[in-house]
């Protein structure tokens, strides 16, 4: 059992926690709070954004709680790791965090391993086995400070030791347990996918990705590098500074079914895939009134052309490492929408099947016919109106290799035409 340094009952602004040398708080230690909050929290169009510091352990790190019209997350930002003046650990990302409610949070870290982990209600927001380059804790934690605002912490509770995962779920109050687990961390549901194989339609589209006469038209921004190895296309960056995305040049329309084999070469990086992408007037995302693209993650998220897009493979070195889902996102507001698990996951061998379905404005994401990703885009007081039909595109971050193969595009038949 790891020993309790500090015990608070109610939210305060600064607390010591002096320690004797033995047992100071440093390459090890461990936070829990119970965050209480005093409304639904939810992203979207026509609220206020909120900005509020949690707690702070001042010059080591912040956690805080943050809402705008894209997102509602908790951050928890290291100050003082080497090389990253603020190096953000833990992002946990929502669409909606609803309240009047309480939440159990736990984060906890062994510098000299290389490990840091976070919980909400006893629910990981790291894979498991996920590890940093160790980094040493310059000063021993003095003081805790909790910030003031909408959102109460109560029972704070500060330790000198690491809490390892079957301890972090024993300290998990009673009535806490996976409670919204279907905004943190959702099970794989295993559903099988006949009736959208029922519904595959005409062939729009199919290109082997096996060599460069079967990408002829399609266009690349960025710095890619295209190979291709045992009748597969690879992709990555030329450099570590820019990222890259690979556009089919066809549009697809407003409800179809694509598939392509994915295999992820590196340990580190991130893979989306952008459908139903066009000008925010409705021109071709080609079109040459609109801005140039180089790659840049604002010029898709936030530039002249909209989306929507799905990161399947996430893992990103130093920022969101072993990320725990599969963000669905709607551009060009950046709105974080939907999600579900993470669908490939880091280190995983062989191929992996992606189908992604758009049945007009229910989009699908399945990997070897397992759902991951469910959302129908049916708000639009808060989101906007429904994306239709676009083009679709492959994109990477620096940091990504990955193999492409047998990328093909069905209409898809209405359920009343089975």
């Amino acid at each position: 059992m790891y020993q309790l340094i500090l015990l608070l009952i109610a939210s305060t602004s600064i607390i010591s926690a002096e320690t004797s040398t033995a047992n100071a708080i440093s390459q090890t230690g461990t936070i829990s709070f119970i965050l209480q909050t005093d409304k639904n929290y939810y992203n979207g169009q026509g609220q206020e954004d909120y900005k509020q510091e949690l707690v702070t352990l001042p010059g080591h790190s912040t956690i805080s709680f943050n809402r705008n019209d894209s997102v509602v997350n908790i951050r928890w930002a290291w100050e003082d790791r080497a090389g990253f003046p603020k190096f953000y650990d833990t992002v946990v990302d929502f669409h909606d965090l609803p309240g009047p409610e309480s939440y159990f949070l736990q984060f906890t870290w062994d510098s000299a391993r290389g490990i840091s982990q976070a919980y909400i209600n006893g629910i990981p927001l790291r894979l498991p086995g996920t590890t940093f380059a160790p980094w040493w804790v310059k000063h021993p934690i003095k003081e805790i400070q909790t910030g003031t605002g909408n959102l109460q912490v109560a029972d704070l509770q500060l330790s000198n030791a690491y809490t390892p995962p079957n301890e972090a779920l024993a300290g998990v109050p009673e009535g806490f347990h996976d409670k919204h687990k279907e905004l943190i961390g959702k099970p794989k549901p295993q559903q099988p996918s006949t009736d959208i194989n029922q519904r595959k339609g005409k062939r729009l589209y199919q290109s082997s990705l096996a060599n460069p006469q079967s990408v002829k038209g399609w266009v690349a921004e960025g710095p890619l590098d295209l190979r291709f190895e045992e009748d597969a296309l690879l992709m990555r960056s030329i450099n570590d500074e820019q990222h890259t995305v690979f556009w089919c040049p066809m549009d697809f329309p407003e409800s179809f079914i694509a598939e392509w084999d994915f295999e992820v070469l590196s340990h580190y990086g991130l893979a989306i895939v952008f459908f139903a992408a066009k000008g925010e007037n409705g021109e071709d995302i080609f079109a040459p009134s609109l801005p140039p693209r180089d790659g840049n993650f604002k010029h898709y998220i936030g530039g002249a052309i909209t989306s929507y897009h799905i990161s399947y493979f996430a893992n990103v070195e130093n920022f969101q490492m072993g990320r725990t889902d599969s963000n669905l996102r709607k551009n060009n507001k950046f709105y974080r929408v939907g999600g579900g698990p993470t669908a490939v996951l880091p280190d995983s061998k062989g191929w992996q099947r992606i189908r992604l379905v758009k049945d007009g404005n229910r989009i699908q994401l399945y990997n070897n016919d397992t759902l991951y990703v469910d959302w129908t885009d049916n708000q639009a007081g808060r989101y906007g109106k429904p994306h239709n039909d676009g083009k679709i595109g492959f994109r990477q971050m620096t940091t990504t290799t990955a193999l492409y193969r047998n990328f093909k595009v069905w209409n898809l038949k209405s359920k009343e035409a089975q």
